[in-house]
């Protein structure tokens, strides 16, 4: 007779393994009944207040931040007009990307009904577990409606919000990526943001079997997680992959580019089996010194033949990848060493031939259009003595917080 292992066991059991490396790269693909590209230039907010409105049983939303500003006011006071109507509404925050809500909106989400938990809140931790930050963006309605990406909730993240009256406080529109997909097979990333929500802990969804890039069906779709303190790191492991298999073409959006060093080796590699290799950066970002640590791979890539733009009149937020033209995965994962190895993340993989279409339309026509060209010439003239001292400072200090991250995470070792 088998034994039926709760999902809280099953759980359990995964986080006593010792050798995680060998949880499998591939898993199912599920079929969606539809699924949509999403910019948030294309005025994001307004699809969302909608989902919110129009949901009858439940609504659960997990985001790193979500603002007290005139866009996080709108979407709170919707949910909470929903949770008195009797709809379940479960709201996560960050307990450092959010911080702590004002009293009255603590009182909002008390008295209409809306179950707000704040993830990780550093004092409770050590400072190594502190660390440990739910970045992930999720946003589920009804068990069947899944909107997921790399925006936030607030004036910066969801692009012109012109039907407010306000824009975002740092004079530019923010760029980013999100996918909204409607379907039936969603009961296992439900069960598992649901078990985030009340005990703080992520496991794997699915086991393998169907081969990488070789998906069932048009709208085929799989949601993949990281925790890379806690030794989850799918999301790394299938980007590996899909590297690896490239043939033709890489395309990559990075706002905080500072991979490890085994994700350049395989942009090398792929180089050398003449792959060409497209990188879109931040050309302003809302956090300088990674940028600045970043100069360094540019000059790496640049070498090897890749092409590097950085975006100059948006900040860029998103961070997508694809290949071939033939798989994207977008979401809240950076190429960066805090989403590698220390964050709770969220992707989105998917082969459905319209979205890529959409995507790599967007990344050559528009994208690339708002973006300069960075080849070694232009680096050399955009340094002077103090900006060369600057980016070297700033990339030995990422490369000790990196150091740092991979130390104390229960993987260290490449996919």
């Amino acid at each position: 007779m088998t034994t039926r292992h709760s999902f809280k066991e099953r759980l359990q059991t995964y986080f006593k393994k010792k050798d995680v490396r060998r949880f499998p790269y591939d898993r199912h693909y599920f079929e969606a009944e539809s699924i949509e590209l999403l910019i948030t230039d294309d005025n994001l907010l307004p699809k969302i207040l909608h989902l919110i409105e129009s949901a009858q049983f439940s609504i659960i939303i997990h985001v790193y931040i979500l603002e007290e500003d005139t866009v996080g006011n709108t979407i709170i006071y919707a949910l909470a007009r929903q949770a008195q109507r009797g709809v379940s509404v479960t709201l996560m925050t960050d307990a450092v990307g959010t911080n702590m809500f004002s009293p009255d909106r603590i009182t909002l989400c008390r008295q209409s009904g809306i179950e707000w938990v704040q993830f990780n809140p550093p004092l409770d931790h050590s400072f190594i577990e502190a660390g440990r930050r739910a970045h992930h963006k999720l946003l589920l309605f009804d068990h069947t409606k899944l909107l997921i990406g790399g925006f936030n909730l607030g004036n910066n993240y969801l692009g012109t919000v012109e039907i407010l009256g306000t824009r975002s406080p740092h004079g530019h529109q923010w760029h980013d990526f999100g996918i909204y997909l409607e379907s039936h097979q969603l009961y296992e990333v439900e069960a598992a943001i649901n078990e985030l929500h009340h005990s703080h802990m992520i496991a794997p969804l699915y086991k393998s079997t169907i081969p990488l890039l070789k998906p069932p069906t048009a709208y085929a779709y799989r949601i993949l997680f990281q925790d890379g303190q806690k030794g989850l790191r799918d999301i790394s492991q299938s980007i590996n992959q899909a590297l690896k298999s490239a043939t033709e073409e890489i395309l990559i959006v990075g706002a905080y580019f500072f991979p490890d060093q085994y994700f350049l080796h395989l942009l090398t590699r792929a180089r050398k089996r003449g792959v060409k290799v497209f990188l879109i950066v931040s050309g302003q970002s809302d956090v300088p010194w990674t940028r600045w640590a970043s100069f360094h791979f540019f000059k790496k890539l640049l070498k090897n033949g890749c092409y590097v733009y950085a975006i100059h009149n948006n900040i860029l937020h998103g961070k997508a990848l694809m290949v071939d033209r033939k798989w994207l995965t977008l979401g809240s994962y950076n190429f960066h060493f805090t989403s590698q190895f220390f964050n709770v993340e969220a992707n989105i993989e998917t082969t459905d031939e319209s979205v890529l279409k959409n995507f790599h339309l967007h990344f050559f026509d528009t994208a690339l259009s708002k973006s300069t060209p960075m080849d070694l010439a232009f680096l050399r003239k955009q340094e002077n003595f103090f900006s060369k001292i600057r980016n070297f400072l700033a990339y030995q200090f990422s490369m000790i917080l990196h150091a740092f991250y991979m130390a104390h995470s229960k993987i260290n070792l490449p996919e």
